[in-house]
């Protein structure tokens, strides 16, 4: 049977053994992705976890199969810079100075491969997007990870274009969930 609930560290160990296969999925697929086991790793998924209002987890009875959480967007997007006028440049690259505080960062959209094209991603999506009405949405999606581009833009986000940081190239997807709401 199929659930969707709030994270809690009781399922890390799920959590960690979906993790696995989905970077030996990108392995076998050549892909670059979640091959370095510094990021993210346990104690991330771990804290992921702890924020249970914001992290879901879908289940297969007790088999994690799909996992997203979500944080303060303005954090997160300091959290990609070394510097402030990297994260500065980059607020006025892409317009967003208006939309500081108001803005929420998906991370770590994982679905287990054998689950994909089923619609547990979108879902896991469409209720953060419930629970984020009225805010900028961003979320990133590594260069190559061409199910997740598809994902993004089928759910009508917009790639703004593609990033180098530190960690890879990204794209940057937002949707703008102000309109109408006196952005």
């Amino acid at each position: 049977m199929i659930t969707i609930i709030k994270g809690n560290e009781n399922y890390i160990k799920g959590v960690m053994e979906l993790y696995h296969r989905i970077q030996n999925d990108f392995k076998e697929k050549n892909l670059d992705i979640y091959q370095d086991n510094e990021y993210p790793n346990r104690d991330i998924f771990i804290n992921d976890l702890s924020k249970n209002d914001n992290t879901l987890l879908i289940l297969d009875n007790d088999r994690v199969i799909g996992f997203i959480t979500s944080e303060n967007g303005d954090k997160f997007i300091a959290s990609l810079f070394d510097d402030k006028i990297s994260e500065e440049k980059f607020f006025e690259k892409y317009k967003l100075n208006d939309y500081k505080g108001r803005i929420v960062a998906y991370e770590r959209l994982m679905i287990d491969p054998e689950f994909r094209h089923q619609g547990y991603g979108s879902k896991l999506m469409s209720i953060l997007g419930e629970k984020y009405g009225g805010y900028f949405v961003i979320f990133l999606a590594h260069k190559d990870n061409h199910n997740a581009i598809k994902l993004y833009e089928y759910l009508g986000y917009n790639c703004l274009g593609l990033e180098e940081f530190c960690f890879g190239k990204y794209y940057v997807f937002v949707k703008n969930q102000l309109v109408g709401l006196n952005a």
